[in-house]
């Protein structure tokens, strides 16, 4: 099994979802995405970049070049807001 194959899986289990329910958000059949769980398809450019966007994860982590889950941009985005809350209040 592939590293994008884990990941998905692993992504999707820990959200408690199906994979209807992950075919529905992701706007594909529950065909594709059981596929690529079992390694029979790779999901095209598009598609890894929308599950990367619907886990909040990078597409380096899901296809195993990185192992971490948080891409750079979302990391920097949640420390400006952070540091924004705190010069409010200071």
């Amino acid at each position: 099994m592939t590293k994008l194959a884990e990941r998905l899986r692993e992504l999707r289990l820990e959200r408690n979802m199906s994979v209807r329910e992950l075919a529905k958000a992701l706007n594909v059949s529950a065909i594709a995405v059981s596929r690529w769980e079992n390694n029979k398809r790779i999901p095209n450019a598009d598609n890894i970049c929308h599950i990367s966007e619907y886990f909040k994860v990078s597409a380096d982590y899901l296809l195993g070049i990185k192992d971490f889950q948080l891409p750079f941009g979302y990391i920097i985005t949640k420390i400006f807001f952070l540091v924004n809350y705190l010069i409010m209040f200071l």
